[in-house]
This record gives C-alpha cells, structure tokens and sequence, in this order.
C-alpha cells in the first residue's frame, strides 16, 4: 500500500514475481496497453529469486544519501496521473482475493522523510491514497490499526523515500513482537 508505488510512473514497474494469466489479463482490465503488459512480460520470463540467503539492506550511514532530487518527487505529486484508479483498483482485486482466501493480512505504511510529507500533504494526491486505505480496509468485518514509532536519535533513512538498515531492522523488531497481537488484518503505521 505504500503511496510512492501507488503513484510510480507505469514504466518505473519492476514486477519480477512470475507470470500469472490472470494477473496480466487484469493489468490488462485496468489500462495496461499491450506494449505495457509486453514489457511485464519479458521481465518476468525468468524472474529472479525474492528470497534470498542474505538480505541486501541499505548500509547505515549517518547521513542520508539523495540520489533523486527532491523535483523527482514534486513531479509525481503534482498531478493526479491517470492510471491512479486503475493502479489502486488492481490492489484491491488481490486484497479481495486474500481476503476470499481467509489469509491474515498485515499492511505496513512505511515513513518517508518528513520533506516528501511535506510535499504529499500538500498535493491532489493526498486524499486519494487515503481514501484507498479507507477503501482497503472496507473488505473486512474487524480491522486494527496500531503505531510503530522509530527511534530518529539516528538517521533511519537511505534517501527520501528508503529506509536504512537501522530503520528497517527497528520497525522489523517491532512487528515480530506485535503481530501475534492482533487477531484481525492490521496496518501498522510506522513514523
């Protein structure tokens, strides 16, 4: 559910899970363009492995590492881009499926650093994935929320928009203790 995928630009993708009929023939539902399914397509013909021996966590640093300009980001929150809808509807299509299925379901809102806050609160697209967290959290009887709140003594970010292995470590830590906790899908928000 995180807000910068939700917004990503359709040709910054990088689906590497394998391929599914369905699932292309849903992108395909929601105004992916042949060209576009395409590219899925031949990225996904020989996927690479999502779990791995060693995790590859951004190494800390004591000071973030800008790779994008904070423009890179103004740009994508300028503007309510098309494919939002459709992007947001493909989500809840396999939520609904999860949720047929009967799997517990923990949504993670990963933090961003508080100057990408400042320029999505500020941004057409603000109500937007808010209100498709309200329309997520729809499709079940009993939803929890709970807060993971980071230690910012150090820095806990890469860049703007990733966390280091500090932060992901912290809010990793934190769910393993909280989610036998909690009977019902739940979103963790973590600030």
């Amino acid at each position: 559910m995180s807000k910068l995928v939700q917004i990503r630009r359709k040709e910054m993708e990088s689906n590497i899970s394998g391929l599914s009929m369905t699932a292309l023939l849903n992108i395909y539902k929601n105004g992916y363009s042949i060209g576009e399914i395409w590219k899925i397509i031949l990225n996904n013909w020989k996927p690479s492995r999502n779990f791995t021996q060693k995790s590859k966590l951004y190494e800390y640093s004591s000071k973030m590492q800008i790779t994008l300009p904070l423009s890179h980001f103004e740009s994508y929150y300028q503007k309510v881009s098309s494919f939002l809808k459709n992007k947001q509807k493909l989500y809840l299509e396999g939520i609904k499926i999860l949720t047929e299925k009967k799997c517990k379901i923990s949504f993670i809102e990963l933090p961003f650093h508080q100057k990408l806050n400042e320029i999505e609160n500020n941004s057409p697209l603000k109500p937007l994935t808010e209100e498709f967290k309200e329309r997520a959290m729809s499709y079940f009887l009993e939803f929890d929320i709970d807060s993971i709140r980071l230690n910012k003594s150090k820095n806990v970010f890469k860049d703007l928009s990733h966390l280091n292995c500090l932060g992901a470590k912290e809010i990793s830590e934190q769910i393993a203790l909280k989610i036998n906790m909690h009977k019902n899908a739940t979103l963790y928000i973590a600030y």
